[in-house]
């Protein structure tokens, strides 16, 4: 959804009225707190996939895809480590390194990806995707990541494919996503 500049001056006005009416979320209402912080950061796309009910059909944009094919990986990776028995773990540890160990989503470049860093708080934060995710407080990796995440999500799907969601991943598999490279 691609509001207009006058558009959003509408949505941003009755959200305010909702607010100062004391008509909210808890009233099975559409939530002005959370309508003026999707305008106000530029995540309008977040009003759709909230309120899907409210709006026609449209298709996810490539950033949200791309974003919930990273968290969908960085979940099986994390999930699926801390499943391996100990001696599995050793070994992925030897094998990719202690910097990578024990597997941890580190975010996006706050400069450079900021759009990505964004717009993954608002799933995390406001559509309560990734609850795995929900108790850190910062995203920002602080170096640019797209690159590998991207080399990483081809393994990804090569290897999980259609396998059913909460897939865990073998050691192999983890030690070939830690090590992709762009």
């Amino acid at each position: 959804m691609k509001l207009t500049n006058n558009e959003r001056l509408v949505v941003a006005m009755l959200a305010s009225i909702q607010r100062k009416l004391g008509i909210g979320e808890h009233d099975d209402e559409v939530d002005p707190d959370f309508v003026t912080s999707a305008l106000y950061h530029g995540q309008e796309w977040a009003l759709i996939e909230r309120y899907a009910g409210l709006f026609q059909t449209e298709p996810t944009p490539p950033l949200i895809a791309a974003i919930r094919l990273h968290m969908q990986m960085w979940s099986a990776l994390e999930e699926s480590y801390e499943a391996l028995p100990r001696a599995e773990r050793a070994e992925v540890l030897e094998q990719v390194g202690a910097s990578a160990c024990p597997p941890r989503f580190p975010g996006y470049d706050g400069r450079e990806e900021q759009r990505f860093l964004v717009a993954t708080r608002y799933l995390i934060q406001y559509l309560k995707e990734y609850p795995n995710f929900a108790d850190r407080s910062d995203f920002n990796s602080g170096r640019r990541m797209l690159p590998q995440y991207e080399a990483m999500s081809e393994i990804y799907r090569e290897e999980v494919g259609q396998a059913a969601p909460g897939h865990m991943l073998s050691a192999n598999q983890i030690v070939r996503l830690l090590k992709a490279q762009p």
